[in-house]
């Protein structure tokens, strides 16, 4: 039956991505639901979270010094009633692996220190099981706030990155990964990845300045790693331009070649279809796009998605190739759809003045979005109308 809907949905966006081409720069806009209240206002609700698996559709949200979950079990057609899962530390990664585990990363504040945490649940978010990834980590000083910056898993394999430094020695803030191949339940030692104490135009620093930028682990278990770093490698010490590089197995492969390079880049983002490869990423003062075809051998020449300076920006894929990338500026959030794998978008839309905001495509290519709004704050919940 999935199979069946896989398939159909793959044949309204063919039908769909070949009027778009014979029409050229056709002005078409998104139809999503109308927004609905998740939750009534919480001291502090905010950043929320969003994973799917087949028609289960999780989010979760901090308020009052708790994290909170409500989940869909129909496609975002109805929804629980909200829960406290965890009553302390403020939540920032949340996933749904192939095999229907959920998994939620956060921070846990003991005394002067903290620690990484990861917790799994084996039947849709009814418990939840936690590890202690890493602990003794500063929470003060360059490296605060204290959060994990990316949580994804994919068949049994999870991942879970962090900014931090080891307490009480060390000084600045580098990033760091941990990994475990058996659903959570062991996670290998934190490792550091090369990064500069801080992110600037261009890094003059006796240290390698490379760090994580983003990381996507895709519909294969395949973990696609993007990376910032000098584009002139042979002299990493030296004041020069900052781009993205893709990891592939043929090596690190820059994103943005020769004097195309200046200024920096300062943060990048991908996700990862069947077909391609999408990096989003500001540069010049506007978010730009770029996709590969050949697995990260090459990639197209940047496109200019919004001319501006956004203050954040998200991409998001699901595995037949419809698109989602998103952008927030003082007017608040902004969203353009592709449905042929980033060849032709949609014009831009507005759909709210938040920039607090997480979205996530489910297995049939609809595309889930919650913010929160207010203050204090509501969640809010749309989500997209298949073509």
């Amino acid at each position: 039956m999935i199979l069946g809907q896989h398939l159909r949905k793959l044949n309204r966006r063919f039908i769909f991505g070949a009027i778009l081409f014979l029409l050229g720069s056709l002005s078409v806009f998104a139809d999503f639901t109308t927004p609905r209240e998740l939750a009534r206002p919480v001291d502090g609700a905010g950043g929320p979270s969003i994973a799917t698996f087949e028609q289960n559709i999780y989010v979760t949200w901090s308020g009052n010094g708790n994290i909170y979950l409500i989940t869909s079990t129909d496609g975002g057609e109805n929804f629980s009633l909200p829960r406290i899962i965890f009553s302390a530390g403020g939540l920032f990664g949340l996933a749904a692996a192939d095999d229907g585990t959920v998994y939620a990363a956060f921070a846990r504040v003991e005394g002067s220190y903290g620690q990484i945490i990861v917790a799994r649940s084996t039947n849709r978010g009814e418990t939840f099981t936690q590890r202690v990834v890493s602990d003794r980590w500063s929470i003060s000083g360059d490296c605060s706030p204290f959060r994990p910056l990316k949580l994804d898993a994919g068949f049994g394999r999870v991942y879970v990155l962090w900014k931090g430094r080891q307490w009480p020695a060390g000084l600045g803030c580098d990033t760091y990964i941990a990994t475990s191949q058996d659903q959570g339940t062991t996670w290998s030692a934190p490792r550091e990845i090369p990064s500069p104490h801080e992110t600037c135009y261009e890094i003059c620093r006796d240290r390698t300045p490379f760090r994580v930028e983003d990381f996507f682990v895709d519909g294969h278990s395949k973990k696609h790693t993007l990376m910032l770093g000098p584009y002139n490698r042979e002299y990493p010490a030296r004041c020069q331009p900052i781009v993205p590089f893709y990891l592939s197995p043929f090596g690190a492969i820059p994103l943005i070649a020769g004097r195309d390079a200046s200024p920096s880049v300062l943060s990048a983002k991908l996700a990862a279809s069947y077909n391609a490869i999408h990096v989003l990423y500001r540069q010049y003062d506007s978010l730009r796009y770029t996709r590969s075809v050949d697995e990260g051998i090459s990639f197209s020449s940047g496109t200019i998605i919004y001319d501006g300076n956004p203050s954040g920006f998200l991409v998001a894929t699901d595995y037949w190739g419809t698109l989602a990338i998103g952008w927030v500026t003082s007017n608040g959030f902004f969203l353009r759809l592709s449905y042929d794998d980033g060849q032709t978008c949609t014009s831009p839309q507005n759909l709210t003045r938040s920039g607090d905001i997480a979205l996530a495509f489910d297995p049939l290519g609809v595309l889930h979005i919650v913010w929160s709004e207010g203050s204090p704050g509501r969640i809010v919940y749309v989500r997209s109308i298949p073509e």
